[in-house]
């Protein structure tokens, strides 16, 4: 049974767009991890200046186990946001050259190669995508802390008072 040529060339065209998008796909990711990178990055050095700032107000303030608690939490919070911007491998889209001596050498057919590319582009975005979920629960997990330290910071203006 012979394949239609026009049924060949409407696959070698699926594989083709396939592969563009599975690399648009990688490239949306990249930008994604970054920018959440940069979220978690600016909230650090926010709570970190917010750490400063309670350590600055802390010998006005008379209820030193919510200011202490507040700062605890503000620290832990800063340490997971941190941790959200570690750096890691990300699966970026495209290869080298070298990378297709083998089937260069081989003469493979171009619609195998796609295919190949497909398999590794999603072997990739499923790595990303892995990375970037453990990312966004610590830097939740420092927003949980935060309001927490932030809750504590108040209770120590409001239930200690703070001496004039």
């Amino acid at each position: 049974m012979s394949i239609d040529p026009s049924r060949e060339d409407r696959e070698f065209q699926l594989l083709v767009e396939a592969c563009r998008l599975s690399e648009k796909n990688l490239e949306n990711e990249i930008a994604i991890a970054l920018a959440a990178d940069q979220r978690a990055a600016s909230f650090c050095g926010l709570i970190v200046a917010s750490i400063a700032i309670l350590v600055g107000l802390s010998e006005n303030i008379r209820d030193s186990v919510s200011l202490t608690l507040s700062v605890g939490a503000f620290a832990l919070s800063a340490v997971f946001a941190g941790a959200a911007t570690r750096s890691v491998k990300v699966h970026a889209p495209g290869f080298k050259f070298d990378d297709f001596s083998e089937d260069i050498s081989q003469a493979r057919a171009m619609k195998d190669v796609l295919k190949d590319i497909g398999r590794h582009y999603d072997a990739g975005s499923k790595i990303n995508r892995n990375v970037i979920s453990r990312n966004a629960r610590l830097f939740n997990f420092s927003l949980l802390l935060a309001a927490a330290g932030l809750a504590f910071a108040l209770l120590s203006f409001v239930g200690g008072g703070v001496e004039p």
